[in-house]
């Protein structure tokens, strides 16, 4: 098992606020009766900047949304206010200082939501994804004023509330223990370093799923990560305590490194979905394109209209490649244009992230041809005139009644 590495740094900052344990204000909308007593609209709205305000038990809200818009859902499915992409939920000037707030989202809700917490248009917590589950915001010392106007902004996809949470700050708390490395995957071990900037603060921390206190294990060093864990920690000063941060450092093992020379392949990518930022090169096989969230064959027989996108494969696996509207990418690969692509072996450039509802390249900036031999340009050419479907992800081609890979082996 590898280890972790803990090595601890403080720094002179003086004392921040600390987060009560209940919350000062909740803002409801998971009752038909919470919708109606804030009257929010039952169709879509989309406002200037200025918004539109909503009243219920004293306290008042601005929805802002420039594009898409915003409504309160009552019904049998479930009662929430659903935002789209742009939309912000502005909160009341509290007039105390706010350490953290917790936004309860919804099963049904999209996984690829991005949103976070703004103070006058900048980040006062770390964006985070998925509106399927309750997020918690830790909001920067920076911006942990009496008086501030929160704004919860969805930056992409739909975001479904059905409560907020607004939590005071205590004075003379430490400030929150700060982590080395980002909540994300990697494919190499790493060494995770926790700070606090709180002079004479303690850090104590738990890797398995407890809440760390002053009885948990102290930091004090020696700890390097090579598997994925779930570290919790928290900071104690004369008895009181910081908000406790959590942060799941993913280590996945990949074929590929991401380079042109080394490629991920597309099991890597599955892995790497949403939590490896930066664009990467991918491999695969172009098989035809994504329509309506599926893969769909292209052929000599089977063209397409759809120029937006590429579907490749391993064989196993199959996932989309965004070609970016007006790009020179699209104009060089799409299908609509170009279907002599199929069949071939292709590495492209671009980001890592959901698209389709499943692992995808977005952005995509670059691409290369891999060489493929003349029997397999005369192989496509054959497979050409069967017919071609996908099975679990798989390219399954019927030829006089017997199953074939796109490789050309029987399946039995």
């Amino acid at each position: 098992m590898k280890k972790l590495t803990l090595l601890m740094s403080a720094l002179l900052i003086g004392v921040v606020a600390f987060a009560a344990d209940a919350p000062k204000v909740t803002l409801d909308f998971s009752t038909k009766e919470a919708i109606e007593a804030w009257g929010l609209p039952s169709d879509y709205k989309t406002t200037e900047a200025t918004g539109l305000t909503y009243t219920s038990g004293g306290n008042t809200i601005t929805m802002i949304s420039t594009s898409g818009g915003f409504k309160g859902i009552k019904g049998e499915n479930g009662n929430y206010l659903i935002m789209k992409t742009n939309s912000i939920l502005q909160l009341p000037a509290f007039d105390f200082a706010v350490s953290k707030i917790l936004v309860y989202g919804r099963s049904g809700a999209s996984t690829a939501a991005v949103f976070n917490v703004y103070v006058n248009g900048n980040a006062a917590s770390t964006a985070v994804t998925s509106a399927a589950v309750t997020q918690t915001f830790l909001i920067a010392s920076a911006y942990q004023a009496a008086g501030n106007v929160y704004g919860i902004k969805v930056t992409n996809k739909n975001q479904q509330i059905t409560k907020v949470e607004v939590y005071e700050a205590v004075a003379g708390a430490p400030a929150n223990v700060e982590f080395s490395l980002e909540e994300q995957a990697y494919i190499e071990q790493k060494v995770l370093t926790l700070s606090c900037p709180t002079d004479g603060a303690s850090i104590y921390y738990t890797t398995d799923e407890t809440e760390p206190s002053a009885s948990s294990t102290l930091y004090d060093g020696a700890i390097t990560v090579d598997q994925t864990m779930t570290v919790k920690a928290v900071a104690i000063k004369n008895g009181v305590s910081s908000n406790i941060v959590t942060k799941t450092i993913t280590i996945v093992s990949t074929e590929g490194q991401g380079t042109k020379e080394n490629p991920f392949t597309i099991a890597d990518a599955k892995l790497l979905n949403d939590k490896y930022p930066g664009a990467q090169w991918v491999i695969g096989r172009i098989i035809g394109v994504f329509e309506d969230n599926v893969p769909v064959v292209v052929d000599a027989t089977a063209g397409t209209e759809t120029a937006a996108n590429l579907a490749i494969t391993d064989g196993t696996d199959t996932i989309a490649v965004q070609l970016l509207n007006g790009s020179d990418i699209r104009t060089a690969l799409n299908l609509k244009d170009h279907k002599e692509f199929v069949g071939r072996d292709i590495k492209v450039h671009g980001e890592i992230l959901s698209y389709f509802q499943r692992a995808g390249i977005k952005n995509t900036d670059d691409y290369e041809f891999d060489g493929i031999s003349t029997a397999l340009e005369e192989e496509t050419a054959t497979e050409q005139k069967d017919k071609k479907l996908i099975e679990n992800g798989q390219v399954i081609i019927i030829r006089n009644g017997a199953r074939y890979s796109i490789t050309g082996v029987e399946l039995k």
